[in-house]
């Protein structure tokens, strides 16, 4: 019986100490360096003298999943099957950034550092003058269209969903009285990435366009869609801490202009960072958004890195 109790004991020690390292503060040390490009100073150009918290600051979780950016798998047979699907017949040409094909009909192009492709035809290249839409389609039939593309050519991806169908692509046409008519030039059916462990991404992607010109006529894709692995749960830092980095620059702060406001955050969200098409991100990590209004009433959003300096390295820009 001291022998089975014995073994009893030595039993709860180990899953005690396993659950311990599971919730963070143990392995905190043992997090890896993340290596992610400068943010910049400001969306608009201003900044706080005195911002304020008017939210609760105790609702903000203690850890978040980092991920690491897969390296894209570039197939030249496979860009030139893809071309020629596409009725794209033309000489491969590739630099360092990029692999193009480019034929009398189009061209499609992939980003080496990315693997974000774009396909454009002489409509989109600009060959052509660009026309008013006769025939507009119902948003349905235009999403329909885009998703049978997507699949037909390779192109679509995992844990795509529908961000919505785009008409406002204007074009000025001017009659024989000086009137001047706006009219549609192209539909863009615009599609997105989940959100993962439900946190939504902000910034430039993970995004797919479909575009259209008229009778529902395919004229152009592109995509900025980076694979991910989870890395870890990173610490968080808090809101007051985010504030400090704020009034210091290292934020995007949008619609102020002037280096000495003074306002209120009035609501939060955690998200993940998409930088844009030909930077290489080798990480991506969770940000916050705060949005709130100045002291005379103007609205303003910051986006600012939820993870701690500590763990982080930034890229020479």
């Amino acid at each position: 019986m001291k022998k089975y109790n014995l073994m009893r004991c030595i039993l709860i020690i180990i899953l005690t100490g396993f659950i311990s390292g599971c919730n963070g503060s143990l392995n905190d040390d043992k997090l890896v360096k993340i290596k992610v490009n400068p943010l910049g100073i400001t969306g608009s150009g201003g900044n706080f003298n005195k911002l304020n918290i008017g939210i609760d600051k105790n609702n903000i979780p203690q850890k978040c999943k980092v991920y690491k950016v897969k390296a894209p798998k570039i197939d030249i047979n496979q860009i030139k099957e893809k071309a020629n699907k596409l009725g794209i017949e033309g000489k491969l040409t590739e630099d360092k950034k990029i692999i193009r094909v480019r034929g009398e009909t189009g061209d499609l192009i992939v980003d080496k550092i990315t693997g974000s492709e774009r396909y454009f035809t002489k409509q989109m290249r600009g060959d052509v003058e660009p026309k008013p839409i006769k025939n507009i389609l119902k948003d349905e039939e235009y999403v329909k269209l885009a998703s049978d593309f997507l699949n037909k050519y390779g192109f679509s991806k995992p844990n795509i969903v529908l961000k919505g169908v785009n008409k406002g692509y204007r074009i000025g046409t001017v009659d024989k009285q000086g009137n001047e008519t706006q009219s549609v030039a192209k539909v863009e059916v615009m599609f997105e990435s989940k959100p993962v462990d439900g946190i939504k991404y902000t910034g430039i992607g993970p995004k797919i366009s479909v575009w259209f010109g008229d009778n529902g006529e395919i004229i152009g894709y592109s995509s900025i869609w980076r694979e991910i692995e989870e890395v870890g749960n990173y610490p968080l830092i808090s809101i007051d801490e985010a504030v400090e980095n704020i009034k210091k620059g290292k934020a995007l702060i949008y619609n102020l202009s002037n280096s000495d406001e003074e306002g209120t955050i009035e609501s939060w969200e955690l998200v993940l960072w998409s930088d844009p098409d030909g930077y290489e991100q080798k990480y991506v990590i969770p940000h916050y958004i705060f949005k709130g209004k100045t002291k005379d009433g103007r609205v303003f959003t910051i986006v600012t890195r939820a993870i701690s300096n500590t763990y982080i390295e930034e890229s020479k820009s």
